[in-house]
């Protein structure tokens, strides 16, 4: 499998029985994404994301303990997030985070596709990126000796 193909990791916050088992399916039937992770409150998910690597993050916004929105607010890596809620009025505030998608419940299967393509392709996009700033990296480097200076082949640095 490429790099491209690789499936992402996923994380569901989701303390609704028949969401999460809806999200579980959905990730289940996508061949692009891999269920790592569902858990019911903010507290669980804060403790996963801090120890496991998450490359999507299925997050509803009313959850036992804090919310949603709270628990982005209090880590420090934020994977992208695809939110899943029955609340319209935090889309707004939600884009202040690594937020892909914003899907309102009751989830369509046309919808979690499209929020999933765009997960997708801002993992590409952000890979690009990533790999364009790498060749960009000097192979060489000068060094200031006195008045003249030694250009250096930075892989010969120990």
């Amino acid at each position: 499998m490429t790099k491209k193909e690789m499936k992402l990791k996923c994380l569901v916050v989701e303390d609704d029985s028949p969401s999460q088992f809806l999200i579980k399916y959905l990730i289940n039937h996508t061949d692009s994404l891999e269920l790592t992770f569902c858990v019911e409150d903010a507290y669980k998910a804060k403790q996963i994301l801090g120890s496991n690597q998450i490359d999507l993050l299925f997050l509803d916004i009313n959850l036992p303990g804090f919310n949603g929105i709270e628990l982005l607010e209090s880590i420090g890596y934020q994977p992208p997030v695809i939110f899943t809620t029955a609340y319209p009025n935090y889309a707004l505030d939600s884009f202040n985070f690594n937020v892909v998608d914003y899907l309102l419940k009751p989830i369509s299967e046309d919808r979690f596709k499209r929020a999933v393509q765009r997960a997708l392709e801002k993992r590409n996009s952000d890979s690009i990126k990533i790999q364009h700033e790498f060749e960009n990296i000097p192979t060489f480097i000068n060094i200031p000796i006195g008045i003249d200076s030694v250009e250096v082949d930075i892989n010969a640095i120990i």
